[in-house]
């Protein structure tokens, strides 16, 4: 008698087991965590498009963390406002101290001239400018 069959019939139900875990781009040594349309795909797979599927799964295999693809471009490069806006959220959102509220200005001085304004901006210019007045 035998066990050597036996226990390649255990590491081989262990293996499909484990099979069936992992992420199904070819070759990724991942474990899936999102199933949808695509399939089931570990995270770096399931926000990339699949040409790009081979280069990330040899950067994973490597050890790498994958690098992002080049941005596709949404119609130019950013306004200077909208570029100054954005660097205000990120200051807001490290806590910066100094933060410019001339966005705040420019919100209250719409509303003041009869231009529509949603609740929602009108509460953020009067918090933003409350807030400012208690610092001085």
């Amino acid at each position: 008698m035998s066990f050597v069959k036996a226990d390649v019939k255990v590491v081989d139900a262990q293996d499909s087991e484990v099979q069936q875990t992992m992420c199904q781009a070819s070759g990724c040594p991942n474990r899936w965590i999102i199933n949808d349309a695509k399939g089931k795909l570990c995270r770096w797979h399931h926000y990339s498009e699949p040409v790009d599927w081979p280069r990330i799964t040899s950067e994973l295999r490597m050890g790498k963390t994958p690098s992002k693809p080049e941005a596709k471009s949404q119609g130019g490069a950013l306004s200077e406002e909208r570029r100054k806006a954005l660097a205000d959220f990120k200051s807001f959102a490290r806590g910066d101290r100094g933060l410019d509220r001339s966005w705040a200005y420019k919100l209250k001085a719409k509303e003041e001239a009869g231009e529509r304004i949603s609740i929602v901006q009108k509460q953020l210019w009067r918090d933003a400018l409350r807030h400012r007045d208690d610092e001085d």
